[in-house]
């Protein structure tokens, strides 16, 4: 009787404390601008080891509708980086991620060190520039101020905190949505977890082992991307050979840095330069600004034939702007890369050790593997050099187990340089059921990205359960390549139909025209202000429906000042030209395709193309 009693006593103990390991799930709250998505935080270990005390307040953010809450498995949408916050962009996944929410309740969070979840902050870095890696000497001060608990932020320890999220609500398995940093962080939960992997999408494929330590991967792709970026012909009236313009470019910066005007949201002219250093940096921030990509071959062969006004105008847009910490930390993202980086050296080794590997290492390499750039613009933008001050931290490599054989959606841009087609390539090879979707025309970020639809039919098939095959074959999203800016009114040609100055006078009016457009679009693409300079002075400032310029120059000579807006009927308004000697006027734009200029006393009618 005492046995069974006693057994007893053990069933209800049991029914009543649950298993060791079980967790309540976090308590929800709607998110802020999120409908139908409850916030919650989720207490973690900071050291799972026991060793140093402390624990991180992981940020989530999870559908809390009636319906998704009868869904028991997670979908994880993991945002990239590292160190980009993911729980405020749990709406926008919803969208991008719908044919897949049937089946999964989606939750997006901030991984440990970004956002709302132990954020690392290192304003040394987060002021920086991203047109080249930190310096050693900054991701040391950024080592410094983190202190002893750097070892706890690698991707490792990420994966351990996913895995408690999935405990934490229930869910037998987790399938995986990556873009960029985030798809690393699924393949690294993949190999570490197999047995509780359902499926995965990895948008913009990051290398299965965290890259050359001297990036050689992405500079290699530069060559093929800029070639692909003026294929078809694209190209023809700008230059016969990109990469060998990018081939001048550098061999002139590295005599003397570009130096030139550029003209800031007021219209004054700042002095800008360009060394040869930041050039793969200007190329790469067209991953993620296609307008910005479309302008690179026009404004390295203005540059190589002694115009740098166009390119040192993009260099400011490629620089952009300073991210919040709390939208992107850079303290995590240094922090991370240190740690997870396969580097040459071990960060055990003493300073001298680690600079003689590091130099044996490189010396290794083929200058071929990264033509037609040199050892003064590959280092500078390697993780090798900017980690070897890192402290002596001991940490745990990321996984090189198998990934597991479930099914996978991978997706690539064909331009982009970051994460590479070969990238997604090598990934998709590991996984049995894999379908890689390689998408022309685009960068970075396909989900988001993609116009043509074709990435989303994939995905919407691969939900289904259905062939994915190839949806994007005979698809692409390529800019139309920008001109060559004029440097003289006489290089423009007349309207056609007409001829003479004011008739180019006219078409130079068109030229600004589409010029600011694009410039607007290109800040836009890098969250920049929708206020900036003109290529040779003057300003403008844009809205969702209209653009006010004030004196802005493309065409030498030739001012333009008005508002312009964009409505169903095409662009209407009224521009005033300050032109060469007597040839000022107007331009009025009637909307449906139609504009009339009057230049000094000659009247043109034009009919709009595109």
């Amino acid at each position: 009787m005492r046995r069974v009693l006693s057994l007893l006593l053990l069933a209800i103990l049991a029914a009543v404390v649950g298993p060791a390991a079980a967790q309540a799930a976090p308590k929800l709250r709607p998110c802020p601008k999120q409908p139908g998505f409850g916030c919650g935080t989720l207490t973690v270990p900071l050291d799972r080891s026991g060793g140093v005390a402390g624990t991180i307040g992981l940020r989530f953010a999870i559908q809390d509708t009636r319906a998704a809450r009868r869904r028991k498995q997670l979908l994880v949408a993991l945002s990239g980086g590292p160190g980009q916050a993911g729980a405020p962009f749990a709406a926008s996944f919803a969208t991008t991620l719908k044919p897949l929410l049937k089946r999964y309740r989606l939750v997006t969070l901030d991984q440990r060190g970004t956002g709302r979840s132990g954020v690392l902050s290192c304003p040394e870095l987060q002021a920086t520039l991203p047109l080249t890696e930190a310096s050693s000497a900054q991701a040391a001060a950024c080592a410094t101020r983190i202190g002893p608990s750097r070892p706890f932020f690698s991707t490792r320890d990420s994966v351990a905190d996913l895995d408690a999220l999935r405990s934490a609500f229930g869910s037998s398995k987790l399938a995986l949505m990556g873009v960029s940093y985030g798809t690393f962080v699924a393949q690294q939960y993949a190999r570490i977890h197999p047995a509780t992997t359902d499926r995965l999408i990895l948008d913009s494929v990051v290398p299965a082992v965290a890259g050359s330590p001297f990036a050689v991967d992405l500079f290699q792709a530069i060559p093929r991307v800029l070639r692909e970026t003026c294929g078809g012909s694209r190209c023809r009236d700008v230059t016969r050979d990109p990469v060998g313009d990018v081939a001048q470019l550098l061999v002139q910066l590295r005599a003397a840095a570009l130096k030139g005007p550029a003209y800031d949201s007021r219209g004054r002219r700042r002095t800008v330069t360009l060394s040869a250093a930041e050039v793969p940096g200007v190329l790469i921030s067209g991953d993620l600004n296609g307008p910005l990509r479309a302008a690179l071959p026009a404004a390295i062969r203005a540059a190589v034939t002694g115009d740098p006004a166009p390119l040192l105008r993009l260099r400011a847009v490629a620089a952009g702007v300073p991210s919040k910490t709390r939208e992107l930390s850079f303290g995590l993202y240094q922090t991370t890369t240190c740690l997870d980086q396969a580097l040459p050296y071990a960060l055990t080794d003493p300073p001298a050790r680690r600079r003689a590997r590091s130099d044996a290492a490189f010396a290794a390499i083929p200058t071929s593997a990264y033509a037609p750039f040199a050892a003064s613009e590959v280092l500078p933008n390697s993780n090798a050099e900017t980690c070897i001050g890192w402290p002596a931290d001991r940490v745990e490599r990321p996984s090189s187990a198998p990934l597991p054989d479930v099914p996978a959606l991978l997706l690539d841009g064909r331009l982009d340089m970051r994460t590479s087609i070969e990238s997604a390539r090598q990934v998709a090879a590991e996984l049995p059921r894999s379908s890689l979707v390689l998408v022309a025309g685009t960068g970075h970020d396909i989900l988001d990205s993609d116009s043509t639809g074709c990435a989303a039919r994939a995905l919407t098939r691969f939900a289904a359960g259905r062939p994915v095959g190839q949806p994007c074959r005979g698809h692409g999203n390529h800019e139309a390549i920008a001109p060559l800016p004029p440097r003289r009114l006489s290089a423009v040609r007349a309207i056609p139909g007409t001829r003479g100055n004011p008739s180019r006078v006219a078409n130079a009016v068109l030229l600004t025209l589409r010029d600011v457009i694009a410039a607007d679009n290109q800040r836009l693409f890098s969250g920049m202000a929708e206020r900036g300079g003109g290529l040779r002075g003057g300003r403008f400032a844009a809205d969702q429906t209209s653009i006010t310029m004030r004196r802005y120059a493309y065409v030498p000579g030739v001012r333009v000042s008005g508002r312009v807006r964009f409505g169903g009927d095409g662009v209407d308004g009224t521009l005033r030209i300050d032109g060469p000697g007597r040839l000022d006027g107007r331009l009025r734009l009637l909307g449906r395709g139609r504009a009339e200029a009057t230049i000094g006393r000659t009247r043109i009618r034009i009919t709009l193309r595109g």
